[in-house]
Parts: structure tokens; C-alpha cells; sequence
């Protein structure tokens, strides 16, 4: 994980000459260095002296908090629902509703991440549900609103509107000069350019893979790459940017649905990317939390591994998969050393009432029995609680990664 402060010098000149993905400066979301760039291309820019702006800070130190959401899957009742929701400020769509109780901590963030699990292909596909999702791209637009800074688009579901739908997806995001989208790529050039993000002068490659497309095969008329996991293949890109970027970050969707354990196929990646110097894995795809844990690689690199972060938004037939959460960390670097620090797992519930509608997100330590005890009433049966809930959190989460509220309970 030891970066050196001479390699980095060495690496701006390289870094500029690149084009990487889409990433453009923040004019709305609040920043820890008033006048540092959000995501940029490739600019190690605005290395303000720290210390004259962050009186928090230790001399020669820059940091960058960091959060991560898992799968935001939109079912036809999340749009109807959108659409019943509809006011002046969204007239067609409005999602705002379902996301306000988090938004504020989304926003706070120095890098937002969300794993969008549905495509955004647009209107002339028909927007539709599982098993092939297409979702309005208003969602897009408010999810950029809320805060969020970089959308991973790497996900089984990413051929559903098939390579065309796929490269309408990856126009829309590409249009927007407020995000950062990964796990796309209009040709192999595009695959081939290293993404990388920078804030508060700490630079972050991204990388990005998904285990499949549901059976679905790429056009041979399309340029578009999709990133599937391969170990060779993941070993290469790594290499390709570890030496551009302080620190090296991939997204993984991967694992067996419903399962709260990971199994061996990913433990066997997690090890490689970690030998390979992979300083953060945010996994997606269970639609159940998994584990975070720390892996090791001989020669010293020390990587967070977040398996699975469950479903952030999802209409689905158990309480096990309303409970998702927010991995928050900080990226720390120190003459020229970088380290992850300050790792908490935040959970939250997205819950819906009878009927399918009304959904909304509510962090757990809001959430009450009163509220458990509708969730999901009248739709699947689902029948849980706030201790459950908390319980469930504890039994897969390790306590070090685990909020104050939880350890409290865990006590009592």
C-alpha cells in the first residue's frame, strides 16, 4: 500500500497526457479543499497546502472520505412510484422521495459510489422490470442531484436492452459532466484508457468487472466492451494503472444471490487483486450484506475487502434483502504513504409499504417496529423487526467495522 512521494512527482507528467474516463469538476457538492476539483481528467491539480485549509489535517497529510452504496435495481413499482410522486421541480418522474432520509449523507462525502444495477438505455426501449430492466433516466439526473459522484454500471443486468440499449446507457452517463461512470466502454480504446479520479490531491484508479450478463452476449456489431471477470484479465488492468494513481480501487460484481458468505471463487480474487496491490474492493451483486475484512499479501499491501454491500434500493420478497448499507472510509496520504482508515459499515433499510409503494430509504438506527411491521405487508409476507434487523447486521458485519448504536445494543 506504500506509495512514494518521488513515483508520484514522477507520474503527473504520464497522467496528463491521458484522456481516462468521464470525470469533470464539481460545482455543487461541498469539498473538503474549497477550491479542489471534484473528479478531473487526470489533473493532479489544486494541491492547495493542506494545512491552510484543513486545520484538521497533519502537516504533509491529504485525505479523501469515501462511500460506497450497493445495488439500486428499480422495479416497475419504483417508477410508478416515481411517477405518482411527480410535482412541479419532477414532472415526469420523481425518485427524490425515496432517497432523502440518506441524502444528506451521501452529499457529505468527499466521492460518492453507487452501483446502478439497471441500464438507463431511454424511453424508446419501454421502460421495464425484471427480468430485463430499463429504468427512466430521470433517476440518473436525481441521483447526480443528490450527490453522487461516480455510477459502476459493470452488472449482470447490463445487456438487458442488449449492446445498443448498453450503448445508450453509456452515452447518457457519459453526457453528464457531473459523474464518473466505470464498467462501461464505448470501444476497446475506452476500455484500454485508465480511469482515474482525483480529489484533494489524492488520485484514484477505478476498475471495474461483473461475473455475468445473464446469458446475454454482446453484439458482434457493437464496439461496446463489457468488463467480465476474468483473473488474467483483471491481473493485467491492475498492473496496467497501480503505478499511475495512488491508490488502485475495484468494483466487483460477483457472488452467489441470497448468500451471506462468500465463496471460494471470490476469496481466490480478493487475494489476487490484494497480492496485486488493490487498496479498496467495493463487491455488489448477493442483494445480501457479506462480510468486510482485510486482506494481506506477502510483500506488505493491505486491501479492504467489502464482499457485498446488499441492495440499496430493491423491491424484493425477504427483509434480508431490504438491509443494504453504506461502507464509509477514509483515504489517507501521508508523505507520500497511503492508507485506509476510519472504515465504517452504515446500514440501511429500503422499505416499502403495502401495495408495493411509498418506498423510501431510512438509515437502521431510524428505523422502528412500527415500520418493520409493515414492510412489505400485503406484497411478500415479510416478517421482521428492528432488532431482527440489527441482529442480522451483527451476525455478518465484524464489530469493528460496526456503528456506535449497534455496539450499544450488542452490550445491552
Amino acid at each position: 500500500m506504500k506509495r512514494s512521494l518521488a513515483l508520484l512527482l514522477a507520474v503527473i507528467l504520464i497522467l496528463v497526457s491521458f484522456n481516462g474516463c468521464n470525470k469533470k469538476k464539481d460545482s455543487s457538492k461541498p469539498s473538503s479543499l474549497e477550491n479542489a476539483s471534484k473528479v478531473t481528467d487526470f489533473i493532479i491539480g489544486d494541491i492547495t497546502d493542506p494545512d491552510t485549509v484543513r486545520p484538521d489535517l497533519q502537516k504533509g497529510e491529504s485525505r479523501v472520505s469515501f462511500l460506497a452504496v450497493g445495488d439500486n435495481i428499480m422495479y416497475h413499482c419504483a417508477f410508478t412510484d416515481a411517477q405518482k410522486r411527480a410535482n412541479q421541480d419532477y414532472p415526469e418522474y420523481n425518485f427524490m422521495p425515496i432517497y432523502e432520509e440518506v441524502s444528506d449523507e451521501i452529499a457529505k462525502a468527499d466521492i460518492s459510489y453507487i452501483n446502478q444495477e439497471t441500464v438507463m438505455a431511454g424511453k424508446e426501449y419501454g421502460y421495464s422490470d425484471y427480468p430485463c430492466f430499463n429504468t427512466p433516466q430521470h433517476l440518473g439526473d436525481q441521483l447526480i442531484e443528490i450527490g453522487f459522484d461516480v455510477v459502476n454500471v459493470a452488472t449482470n443486468h447490463m445487456l438487458d436492452m442488449g449492446s445498443s440499449g448498453l450503448e445508450d446507457t453509456i452515452d447518457y452517463w457519459n453526457s453528464k459532466e457531473e459523474i464518473t461512470m466505470i464498467g462501461g466502454y464505448e470501444n476497446e480504446e475506452a476500455y484500454l484508457e485508465p480511469c482515474i479520479i482525483e480529489k484533494n490531491g489524492i488520485s484514484i484508479a477505478l476498475l471495474s468487472y461483473t461475473y455475468s450478463t445473464n446469458g446475454i452476449s454482446p453484439s458482434s456489431a457493437s464496439e461496446a466492451v463489457v468488463p467480465y471477470i476474468d483473473m488474467e484479465t483483471m491481473r493485467k488492468d491492475i498492473r496496467r494503472v497501480h503505478s499511475l494513481a495512488d491508490v488502485t480501487m475495484v468494483s466487483v460484481h460477483w457472488g452467489v444471490e441470497n448468500s451471506f458468505t462468500p465463496n471460494e471463487e471470490q476469496k481466490q480474487l480478493a487475494q489476487m487483486m490484494c497480492d496485486e496491490g488493490v487498496d479498496v474492493i467495493i463487491g455488489t451483486h448477493p442483494h445480501v450484506l457479506q462480510p468486510i475484512e482485510w486482506f494481506e499479501s506477502d510483500d506488505g499491501n493491505r486491501t479492504l475487502c467489502i464482499y457485498s454491500l446488499g441492495d440499496f434500493v430493491a423491491v424484493m420478497t425477504k427483509a434480508a434483502n431490504m438491509l443494504g448499507g453504506m461502507a464509509k472510509f477514509d483515504i489517507v496520504k501521508k508523505n507520500g504513504d497511503i492508507t485506509i482508515e476510519n472504515v465504517i459499515f452504515e446500514p440501511t433499510i429500503h422499505h416499502f409499504g403495502p401495495s408495493y409503494y411509498n418506498s423510501k430509504l431510512y438509515f437502521l438506527r431510524d428505523y422502528t417496529d412500527d415500520l418493520a411491521s409493515v414492510l412489505g405487508r400485503d406484497c411478500y409476507g415479510i416478517n421482521t423487526s428492528y432488532e431482527g434487523l440489527c441482529d442480522l447486521t451483527r451476525d455478518i458485519i465484524d464489530e469493528e467495522f460496526l456503528p456506535e448504536f449497534l455496539l450499544k445494543t450488542s452490550e445491552e
